[in-house]
């Protein structure tokens, strides 16, 4: 299971520990919620990075967006993901739970 993720796109950056509760730091606020809240989040986030590469880079896009995402798990593997101006086939997937998650939290 997931021990970490950060996440990171255009000045936006979000860290999430996730330990007895979670410990999340979203645009330089600290939040904390129960692990139940989120879990559901989690496991949609793993099947949707499960199929991603390492890298999307779009070497014609001067001014492209630039991203990464990293998730440490439990055992301190890590799968890193990263891209500028190129994206996975699924990204806004991933990108409406990392919003869901902000909901839940922030708002």
């Amino acid at each position: 299971m997931i021990k970490s993720l950060i996440y990171n796109c255009q000045g936006n950056n979000l860290f999430i520990d996730i330990g007895d509760n979670i410990k999340i730091i979203y645009n330089n606020k600290i939040y904390y919620v129960k692990k139940e809240q989120l879990e559901q989040n989690f496991l949609s986030i793993l099947n949707i990075t499960y199929e991603w590469h390492k890298e999307y880079i779009n070497l014609s896009e001067i001014d492209g967006i630039n991203w990464n995402l990293e998730i440490i798990f439990k055992d301190n593997s890590r799968k890193e993901y990263y891209g500028h101006g190129n994206f996975p086939y699924n990204f806004n997937s991933f990108k409406s739970e990392i919003q869901k998650i902000i909901e839940k939290v922030v708002l």
